[in-house]
């Protein structure tokens, strides 16, 4: 699997369908017509809201297109004063317990979201961009720690979480975990990727939207 292209701008152009701050859904492809790679994930859907204390946490369902095969995973932010460092995430799914192992480190960084641009005379996606972290920094003044992972995941297991009851998800990491339950709004964004993105259960087949 060569998921690291997901982190690669130099050969990938950002194709943004929906810009929004980290309290609305937004939905983001990157494109790399040479490699025939396309990943199409949800940005910023934040789980248990924005903590200005602990780590925010951001679940995103993400689809993978390389060379005629699909792969499916969870794209997971986690945001806050220090790097916190995933070790494992675990989702209880209507009381099922399912492990999405250790992921993959796709990036991890130190973000100054005043280093970001100004909206006067900036383009709108860095304006959006340093909004975004203005938000969802702990202190915005000294920016925050970001890391980015991909879990691996099947389009029956993203399917599952969309159309669950309760979900709980719990990021460990090397000094603790972080648990937060998700909210209606965040069960209407994975419905909305898997209803365009993600091949539905059953013998429909694919239903997707370009």
């Amino acid at each position: 699997m060569r998921y690291r292209r997901l982190m690669a701008p130099v050969v990938c152009f950002l194709m943004v369908v929906a810009l929004a701050c980290s309290s609305r859904h937004a939905i983001t492809t990157e494109y790399d017509p040479e490699q025939d790679w396309k990943c199409t994930r949800m940005s910023s859907n934040v789980i248990g809201g924005v903590s200005l204390v602990d780590y925010t946490l951001i679940v995103n369902a993400a689809r993978v297109e390389e060379s005629g095969t699909v792969r499916y995973g969870l794209w997971v932010r986690t945001v806050g004063d220090n790097f916190f460092v995933p070790t494992n995430l675990v989702l209880q799914i209507d009381g099922q317990h399912v492990d999405f192992g250790s992921g993959q480190l796709l990036k991890r960084e130190r973000v100054m979201p005043k280093l970001l641009g100004r909206p006067s005379r900036d383009e709108p996606t860095t304006t959006a961009r340093r909004q975004s972290y203005e938000a969802i920094c702990p202190d915005g003044a000294d920016g925050c720690s970001e890391e980015h992972y991909l879990y691996d995941a099947t389009a029956e297991q993203l399917w599952q979480i969309a159309n669950a009851g309760d979900v709980v998800v719990r990021q460990e990491g090397r000094d603790g975990y972080v648990e937060r339950d998700f909210s209606g709004k965040n069960f209407s964004h994975f419905k909305d990727f898997c209803s365009r993105h993600v091949t539905p259960p059953g013998p429909a087949g694919p239903r997707l939207q370009s």
